[in-house]
């Protein structure tokens, strides 16, 4: 699998290719095989990238629970990422909550 960067808006964002039927590969490919398959081709590493995205999108529900850690550890392990590497982006996920809170609570006051 190939990812690709882009500049847009002031960040990178991430372009993965995607087929047709992602739902059919999923359900035909081991997780690990997929996750195993990524590959870095440009200095963002994709692996940390695609960790950062699964830990932002764990507490949709306002909480980051254990099932969730759990999930991530699972996905970092699959990926070859340290566990400090893990604590960083989970650390750094703390702190962008923290600052939108902050940011809200200051202009928009609530």
């Amino acid at each position: 699998m190939e990812c690709k960067a882009r500049e847009g808006r002031g960040i990178v964002m991430l372009w993965m290719p995607c087929p047709d039927r992602m739902g059919d590969m999923m359900d035909c490919v081991p997780r690990s095989e997929l996750l195993g398959e990524i590959k870095n081709y440009f200095p963002l590493n994709c692996s940390h990238c695609l960790l950062y995205q699964a830990i932002e999108m764990s507490p949709s529900d306002g909480a980051y629970h254990d099932k969730e850690k759990a999930a991530v550890a699972l996905a970092a392990k699959i990926l070859g990422i340290e566990g400090s590497v893990v604590n960083s982006i989970e650390a750094l996920m703390e702190m962008e909550d923290a600052t939108d809170r902050l940011r809200r609570a200051a202009l928009l006051g609530f």
